[in-house]
């Protein structure tokens, strides 16, 4: 207040409001240049995809998937293909975690 005297009404400002009044007196006072408006707008903003639908798991059906998942984490080891060892690895974790809030849950 002090520094812009020329600013009235800044106790019923909101933050932005107060941030452009002040812009606006540097611009005229020439300590500041005019800036152009941004040229590129927001970009538009996208839906947001569908969840997919989770499936309900019985603790025979999790530890069968887990054990073929297991068999394609020792083939993804032989062939030294990280990419699929850390997809397969992550699905095993996601299935033990299900296993265990099944058991929680019984």
């Amino acid at each position: 207040m002090e520094k812009y005297p020329q600013i009235k009404g800044v106790h019923g400002m909101k933050k932005e409001e107060l941030v452009e009044a002040i812009q606006a007196v540097e611009v005229e006072l020439g300590i500041r240049e005019k800036e152009e408006e941004k040229k590129a707008p927001h970009p538009e903003v996208k839906p947001k995809a569908k969840k997919k639908e989770r499936k309900v798991w019985a603790i025979p059906d999790a530890k069968a998937q887990v054990n073929a998942l297991k068999g394609e984490r020792e083939g993804a080891l032989a062939s030294k293909d990280e990419k699929k060892l850390q997809e397969v690895r992550s699905k095993i974790k996601k299935l033990k975690r299900i296993m265990r809030k099944l058991k929680e849950a019984s």
